[in-house]
């Protein structure tokens, strides 16, 4: 490797500096810009490559397999075992995301600004689609690394595991739903996708109707007992799990350790997705495959915009960092912040008539 704290004019370059062979494209040439994280820091403008900081020893590679399974499943243990039972002295349950902040996989914020997106939205003065951007690859991940730790304590027969419906009565009382229930809640769902005319729910959340989907679900459920419903983990457990307790010293370790890697994991999410999309729409490029144009979806144009990485950052730190203090967005207006503002809010007003068409506000930003 022959490194150098310099500019590099372009990808070949980079490669004849890290004796890597030359990729076409692809994933392969992903991995190999993945890689050199490892040895460096750097930005990228155009096709340059400016060497900002070479470490003295590379960064070991990641293993994602064990990325979170290292102190996620000892954490679940650890939670779950010292749930209170139910009735029958041997199964739990708990609510999804009382789990996952349990976990410290998230903090104290992330469904309630969830739940109120257009509010968060105007508080961070972030456009609205970034929230939803975030909280769709956050959603995922935190499924499916609590799912893989459940299925792996379940293959070691500690435990089995499954989801089920949770009710709220207006009683203020909770509990698991009766089949009964489970079906009115699904006729109110379904009822409300309908007037909605969309197909499922992650198509309600993408397109910034949730909260239209919520009130549409409450008016269904309005002659019945249910205040709304919720997806619970409903556990078995065996004796040996509930004895399984971590030491305190340890809990706090594996606490710090999984809360920072699901804040640096958006982070890289976010910044793969900014890259990958600076990628797809490089402008004036001859190259064989790259899209000419812009980008006629606001997911793709807040994903490359420059401010994208920190605007995640921001999200996450409000909504991951276990250390943050509460938000109260009681003050806030409802009214979500939109790409447009964003765009017309940097421009400081300069547009004059041409603000309502963004004519100079989307040549600046997408060629």
């Amino acid at each position: 490797m022959n490194l150098e704290l310099k500019t590099y004019k372009n990808y070949k370059e980079i490669c004849a500096a890290m004796e890597w062979e030359v990729k076409s494209g692809g994933k392969s040439k992903q991995l190999q810009l993945k890689d050199l994280e490892r040895y460096c820091t750097y930005e990228k403008r155009g096709q340059k490559f400016i060497i900002t900081e070479i470490f003295e020893t590379p960064i070991p590679k990641e293993d994602k397999r064990n990325k979170y399974g290292n102190y996620l499943e000892k954490l679940l243990i650890h939670e779950i075992s010292k749930r209170p039972l139910n009735k029958d002295g041997r199964t739990i349950t708990v609510a999804r995301n009382t789990l996952y902040f349990q976990l410290h996989m998230i903090n104290q914020n992330y469904n309630y600004c969830r739940n109120h997106i257009n509010k968060f939205s105007r508080y961070l003065e972030i456009p609205i689609t970034t929230f939803y951007d975030f909280y769709n690859n956050t959603s995922s991940k935190l499924k499916d690394n609590v799912e893989r730790a459940l299925n792996k304590l379940q293959g070691r027969c500690l435990i089995k595991w499954e989801y089920r419906y949770a009710v709220k009565l207006r009683t203020g009382a909770s509990r698991l739903a009766t089949s009964d229930e489970v079906n009115d809640l699904l006729e109110a769902e379904r009822k409300a996708l309908t007037s909605l005319y969309e197909e499922s729910k992650k198509d309600i959340f993408l397109k910034g109707k949730w909260n239209k989907f919520q009130q549409e679900v409450s008016n269904n459920l309005a002659d019945t007992n249910i205040e709304y419903g919720f997806k619970v983990f409903y556990i078995n457990t065996t004796k040996d799990f509930r004895e399984m307790l971590l030491e305190e010293n340890d809990l706090e370790e594996y606490q710090n350790e999984l809360n920072a890697t699901m804040y640096f994991s958006a982070i890289e999410t976010a910044t793969n997705k900014h890259n990958n999309m600076q990628e797809k729409w490089r402008i004036h490029s001859l190259k064989k495959g790259i899209y000419f144009g812009r980008p006629k979806y606001d997911s793709e144009r807040v994903q490359l915009r420059p401010q994208y990485i920190d605007d995640t950052k921001k999200i996450a730190s409000k909504v991951i960092d276990y250390d943050i203090y509460k938000i109260d967005l009681t003050e806030i207006s409802s009214e979500k912040y939109t790409l447009m503002e964003a765009l017309i809010d940097e421009s400081n007003g300069d547009w004059g008539e041409k603000i309502p068409f963004l004519d100079d506000a989307l040549e600046q930003l997408f060629g």
